[in-house]
């Protein structure tokens, strides 16, 4: 009877070894996967900083595709109105 139960020990053990290798190794496959795919990720980003970097600078009034040219203002000072808006009655 003990011998069966140290074989049954000795399974269970080597069962739960393999268990605990085969996470460890699929882990491992994961975390390079995810490494692989940040550095390509960054390496990306890195380049369109660099092409965004070696662009000319825009003047505020310029775009590339002209959509964001301005108008000239009609009215004086247009930009730095400010609302008044009608404080309510103090109690008395």
């Amino acid at each position: 009877m003990i011998g069966g139960f140290v074989v049954l020990c000795m399974v269970t053990a080597a069962v739960a070894s393999w268990l605990v290798e085969s996470v460890t190794a699929e882990t491992q496959a994961r975390t390079r996967e995810s490494e692989t795919s940040s550095t390509e990720e960054l390496a990306r980003l890195r380049d369109l900083i660099d092409r965004l970097n070696d662009r000319p600078a825009l003047d505020p009034d310029e775009s590339d595709n002209g959509a964001g040219q301005r108008k000239p203002s009609t009215e004086p000072d247009q930009g730095n109105r400010q609302c008044k808006l009608p404080l309510p009655d103090a109690p008395a």
